[in-house]
């Protein structure tokens, strides 16, 4: 990819406060190869009608919410509408309906020229298309048949969907405004217009996955390729009173077992967590049965020297010495880029310098936090283009193998 000064200097900036860049991830993510495959196997499966649920275990600052975003990139470019977001004190998912809200507010879909965010913008080039045709009637039928379709799932749904369009295409917004909040589960339908459009009741714990399922099936009927699911911070679930805890788990064991069943066609649930949501005998998922014996989670587990990463759970391992390497590299080009200079030192001096601030005590040992390592990388390279010469700089450090691990000595 090629990178222009800001959207280069945006980078370093995300970088530098720890967090994923709202861009292109691509030259960050390296030896994660094997990962970005799978996770487009389950792109694959899920556009053909198949419903997928998958899990990613990695510790603290190992990259899973890059390997999050780059499916989430992913997934926009092959035509999915994608909801993302994550646990937190408002969020827990252990009610359905809460799952539902949250997956209408975080919609983000392809448009013709960047990516936007939000529940109508699924519909703009549908509607254009509409409205580009020389005989209405064509747009009718259209229409009529998707009505028809969801009424097959949920009757309210569709006639929600329908007073949308209609609003849509006559440009009442306050029309369009309201039906839209009924369908993305909001309680602030007026009961006039309720009325007028034949609809009883709101999205509640008895009703919610089936309103889920019917937008699955718009989703499909309106040609994109289906619902891409992203769940981030899954270890919250841990801090949770143990009925909410419960209940999330369950949540999650129903969510597996539908998807392999087929309950929800055409749609990839992804869960994000730290290793300890998987392992912890006293809050972790070992500690719920059924989702445990799913996800082949064990106490016993045997490794066979190999990774199976068509598991149900991705374990990402951390990056070795090579690994880094590479991502030092291609941090410094992207920093060269966004402030158009070159430093005086090598690569190899500027990845001794931030492995030397990950060590512990005396000695280094791999894996580092990736996140750490990466905001050292940043912090070196900003000191060294605003001029700063610290006396770090002045002594070169060599990385020598030492009983498994690595010593720092001076280059002479």
């Amino acid at each position: 990819m090629t990178l222009n000064s800001l959207d280069a200097k945006k980078i370093i900036s995300a970088l530098k406060s720890g967090v994923v860049p709202n861009t292109s991830v691509e030259s960050l993510l390296v030896s994660r190869e094997p990962e970005l495959a799978e996770l487009n196997r389950c792109l694959q499966l899920t556009q053909a009608g198949n419903g997928v649920t998958k899990f990613i275990s990695g510790a603290y600052g190992s990259g899973k919410t890059f390997l999050l975003h780059s499916l989430h990139q992913q997934a926009i470019d092959d035509n999915f509408i994608v909801a993302r977001m994550q646990l937190n004190q408002s969020f827990t998912m252990n009610k359905w309906a809460d799952l539902y809200r949250q997956a209408m507010h975080n919609l983000s879909v392809e448009s013709a020229e960047v990516i936007d965010t939000g529940f109508e913008e699924m519909f703009k080039c549908w509607l254009t298309k509409l409205q580009s045709y020389e005989n209405r009637s064509q747009a009718f039928e259209e229409i009529s048949h998707i009505t028809a379709q969801l009424s097959q799932y949920h009757g309210d749904y569709a006639r929600a969907f329908i007073a949308y369009i209609r609003a849509k295409i006559q440009k009442n917004q306050d029309t369009s405004l309201a039906a839209a909040s009924w369908i993305k589960g909001e309680t602030n339908m007026p009961a006039k217009l309720k009325a007028e459009f034949g609809i009883k009741g709101q999205v509640d714990r008895s009703n919610a996955l089936l309103f889920l399922k019917t937008f699955t099936r718009l989703v499909n009927l309106l040609k994109y390729n289906g619902l891409v699911i992203l769940i981030d911070e899954l270890e919250t679930a841990m801090h949770q009173r143990s009925d909410i805890r419960h209940s999330i788990y369950e949540n999650l064991r129903y969510i597996v077992d539908g998807t392999s069943s087929g309950e929800f066609p055409n749609c990839l649930f992804v869960f994000v967590g730290t290793d300890d949501l998987f392992k912890d005998s006293e809050k972790g998922i070992c500690t719920y049965g059924p989702l445990a014996q799913r996800l082949r989670i064990s106490d016993n587990d045997i490794s066979l020297g190999f990774r199976d990463l068509r598991q149900p759970i991705i374990h990402l391992r951390a990056l070795e010495k090579p690994d880094i390497d590479k991502l030092t590299q291609n941090i410094l080009a992207i920093h060269k880029q966004a402030y158009n200079w070159s430093p005086e030192h090598n690569w190899e001096a500027i990845r001794n310098w931030s492995l030397f601030n990950c060590r512990q005590g005396n000695e280094l040992k791999f894996p580092i936090n990736t996140r750490t390592y990466i905001q050292n990388v940043v912090d070196i390279l900003d000191t060294m283009e605003q001029g700063t010469n610290l006396s770090i700089f002045k002594m070169p450090l060599n990385l020598v193998e030492n009983n498994g691990g690595f010593t720092f000595v001076p280059r002479k």
